[in-house]
């Protein structure tokens, strides 16, 4: 559990853990049993028993340096569920070529030669290769025929994307989305900026409980005209102070520490003051 706990998830370490194991036993059987075919020289010939200490040999090379290299790397560094599969998936493969399959061939002919013998440890060791060899088939097959499928469909299915161009995309789409992007113009309009207009308010200095005339608390008193109208006061800052122009055009200097101005950084012109 402390293995587990500092690879990864425990959920996601059991399968390649529990592949590991049941390859690693695998191996230390094929391995007694080649030491079995040797003392049976006069049973099976030695091409035969060559061939099994062969791929015993190839089939621990290809554990040991694949197909569990490839169940840690999916246990441990997998950050999707797609990659956890494939990885998964390409150490079982390379285990079938490597060991199940030649393994099983191998130990047939050895039983057609002799036949069953109660009791025997070649026996058993038959019987357990036809449990890896079958369960190894089966997950190779589906799992190589499901990529195969995706492939063909995504290159030259009916549901295969076109881009603007009229080329194939890689990138799945829906039929829906598809459509739209073509009716799409190839250079959409640029988008409406509305004028904002700078509003004139006049709250008190000081805190006060007087409503503010020119805000509304109900919707159906809001007065437009408010909103609408050229703000009857502008200020402008030149020499640390501001100047308001009235309606009379006539200018007032104030200091700036008696005035609150709206900030702007997009326009240099000159502000409605707010007082």
């Amino acid at each position: 559990m402390v293995l587990c706990g500092r690879v990864g998830d425990y959920s996601i370490l059991l399968l390649p853990l529990t592949l590991t194991l049941l390859y690693f036993g695998g191996l230390i059987v094929s391995v007694v049993n080649t030491i079995n075919f040797r003392r049976r020289r006069s049973l099976y010939p030695g091409a035969l028993i060559n061939a099994h200490l062969s791929f015993c040999i190839i089939g621990s090379i290809a554990f040991f340096c694949v197909s569990a290299v490839m169940w840690l790397w999916s246990s441990k560094y997998a950050s999707t569920h797609a990659e956890h599969i494939w990885r998964l998936c390409v150490g079982l493969w390379f285990m079938f070529l490597c060991r199940d399959m030649p393994l099983l061939i191998i130990e047939t002919q050895a039983f057609l030669r002799v036949g069953w013998r109660q009791g025997s440890f070649m026996d058993a060791s038959f019987i357990l290769q036809i449990i890896f060899f079958v369960s190894s088939a089966l997950a190779s097959w589906t799992t190589i025929s499901w990529y195969i499928a995706g492939f063909l469909e995504r290159q030259f299915g009916s549901a295969m994307p076109v881009d603007q161009e009229g080329k194939p995309s890689k990138v799945p789409m829906a039929p829906h989305l598809r459509m739209q992007l073509a009716a799409a113009p190839e250079h959409p309009p640029a988008l409406r900026i509305q004028d904002m207009r700078y509003i004139i308010a006049h709250p008190p200095r000081h805190g006060s409980s007087a409503p503010n005339p020119s805000w509304s608390d109900s919707p159906t008193r809001f007065d437009a005209a408010n909103f609408s109208a050229q703000p009857s006061h502008v200020a402008a800052v030149h020499q640390g102070r501001a100047f308001i122009r009235g309606v009379e055009d006539e200018k007032q200097g104030i200091a700036m520490n008696n005035l609150r101005a709206l900030p702007s950084e997009d326009d240099a012109g000159p502000h409605p003051a707010v007082i």
